[in-house]
């Protein structure tokens, strides 16, 4: 593997870019929280069945769904839902004795854990209720318009993993929700913490202070002035490709001897850390 300060490629280079998504430590060397932002945050209504995929791992396969739904005439029958895109694919729920098909959503704060064993994840349940009204009486724990966390799920191959998903703005009618982002730990069957993983706290470093371009096996980070920190490329699984120290207005690495595929590359300065998912060729 090889790092360089140099690159030929520049006139081709300056046609490609790439999606801004998180990366955070997670107390280890390989516990790496996955953090993917909405920008803008997307606002689903019930009055449109609005429906959106949640891809926790941007694998391409959606893991959850959000759904809002009008039953009958009228608004009287209402259900804000997240549902499992797969069987394998749980959401944190509490259950009603006599109803085994769905369970309300249980609404986590900040830094509540998620663990793999926790007693809320039901198998075989996939419809979890953030909120809804029937017959003029209001169900569900996130009906409060706040900022509220999902604990999920989600297996790929044969492990799962832990992440969540943060919402805003549900009445308790269950009419509208604010998906605003989500994170999940890649280290497999290990909990997370709800709201590991946010971009807060790092005001200094923002997207626009630089740009990361990748073509044929090699990854460019250019700064719009210059800079000391070190850039780390890791795969989906949160596994280390190549960290590079560096000071100036960029960096270029090497990676002829990695397979084609999505990698995530965090950039760590004094003024803050910012990451981006690219695509190797």
């Amino acid at each position: 593997m090889k790092n360089f300060n140099s690159w030929k490629l520049e006139d081709k280079l300056k046609t490609y870019s790439t999606l801004a998504i998180g990366v955070l430590s997670a107390g280890s060397l390989n516990a790496q929280i996955v953090y993917h932002n909405v920008n803008p945050d997307r606002v689903l209504h019930a009055s449109e069945t609005d429906t959106m995929n949640v891809d926790m791992n941007s694998d391409g396969t959606a893991d959850f769904i959000f759904s809002l739904r009008v039953y009958g005439t009228g608004n009287a029958n209402i259900q804000c839902n997240l549902e499992s895109a797969a069987t394998t694919s749980l959401v944190l729920m509490t259950q009603q004795p006599n109803y085994t098909q769905f369970g309300y959503a249980v609404a986590l704060a900040l830094n509540a854990p998620i663990a793999p064993t926790d007693a809320n994840f039901h198998s075989g349940v996939y419809q979890a209720i953030l909120a809804s009204i029937y017959g003029a009486i209001t169900y569900g724990h996130f009906g409060d318009n706040g900022e509220h966390f999902l604990g999920v799920k989600f297996t790929v191959g044969a492990n799962d993993y832990l992440g969540w998903i943060r919402v805003t703005g549900v009445p308790s009618n269950g009419s509208t929700v604010t998906v605003m982002d989500w994170a999940y730990n890649s280290t497999a069957n290990t909990q997370i913490l709800a709201g590991d993983g946010m971009l807060v706290g790092m005001p200094n470093l923002q997207p626009e202070d630089l740009s990361i371009i990748s073509l044929d096996k090699n990854i460019r980070v250019n700064f719009k002035s210059k800079t000391e920190g070190v850039v780390t490329v890791l795969n989906l699984i949160g596994q280390q490709i190549i960290s590079t120290p560096f000071n100036g207005n960029k960096v270029v690495m090497n990676l002829e001897d990695q397979v084609p595929g999505i990698y995530i590359v965090n950039i760590q300065t004094p003024n803050g850390k910012i990451t981006r998912k690219v695509s190797l060729n």
